[in-house]
C-alpha cells in the first residue's frame, strides 16, 4: 500500500487541549488524547464531536507547565470508534501552517511525557 502521507508520523500517548475557534475567540478547552503528530497535522480521539472543517485550535503545554504552544488547524475527519466499550471520536485535524520551530517544541513536549 502506497503512503500518501506528505510527512512522517511521530507515534505519541499524551492528553492535550483542543479548542473549537470561534470568530472572536477560542472556543472551550477540551481534554483530548493525541495519538500521532506530523508537521502537516495529527489524529487525536476525542469524547466530544467534531464536524469537517471545524477551525480548531491544539495546545500543548510543557510537563512543567510553562510554556504551551498553539497549534491552528482544522478538522479533516473524523470516525467514531469504539474503546473499552466507550463510544468516541478518531479526529484527524490537518495544520493550518505549523512553524518547524513550533512542531519541533509541540513534538519534544509529548515525547517527553512519554517518558
Amino acid at each position: 500500500m502506497l503512503n500518501k502521507r506528505k510527512y512522517e508520523r511521530l507515534k505519541v500517548s499524551a492528553t492535550i487541549t483542543l479548542c473549537k475557534k470561534g470568530l472572536f475567540r477560542k472556543g472551550v478547552p477540551i481534554r483530548i488524547h493525541i495519538t500521532n503528530i506530523s508537521k502537516g497535522g495529527a489524529q487525536v480521539i476525542s469524547a466530544v464531536p467534531f464536524n469537517k472543517n471545524d477551525r480548531v485550535m491544539l495546545t500543548c503545554q510543557s510537563r512543567d507547565k510553562l510554556t504551551s504552544i498553539d497549534l491552528a488547524g482544522k478538522i479533516a475527519w473524523t470516525k467514531p470508534v469504539t474503546i473499552k466499550n466507550k463510544p468516541l471520536i478518531l479526529v484527524g485535524i490537518q495544520f493550518s501552517s505549523a512553524r518547524d520551530k513550533d512542531f519541533e517544541q509541540v513534538a519534544t513536549m509529548l515525547i517527553a511525557n512519554l517518558t
